[in-house]
């Protein structure tokens, strides 16, 4: 019976740990995939802001995003002070 104690306690550590390096291991996965994603944002917006210039529809679209990314996004606490 003493022998079972220990064992018993070294397995459900063994699960909790294989829990939380699952868990790392996930949010790694979807972090890399939204900086992938937030990369590709980035590159669309700098290559509309170039073509705004000589294409009016760039313009208009990159106007209304814009706008509606401003309206969408809650203000944070304290950032309108650093403004």
């Amino acid at each position: 019976m003493a022998e079972a104690v220990p064992e018993l306690a070294l397995d459900n550590l063994s699960s909790l740990i294989q829990k939380k390096i699952g868990l790392f291991l996930g949010f790694e996965k979807d972090f890399k995939s939204l900086s992938s994603l937030i990369t590709t944002i980035k590159a669309t917006l700098e290559d509309a802001e170039e073509k705004q210039f000589t294409d009016k529809a760039v313009k208009v679209w990159l106007l209304t995003s814009s706008m509606i990314s401003w309206t969408s996004v809650p203000p944070m606490p304290g950032s309108w002070s650093t403004w």
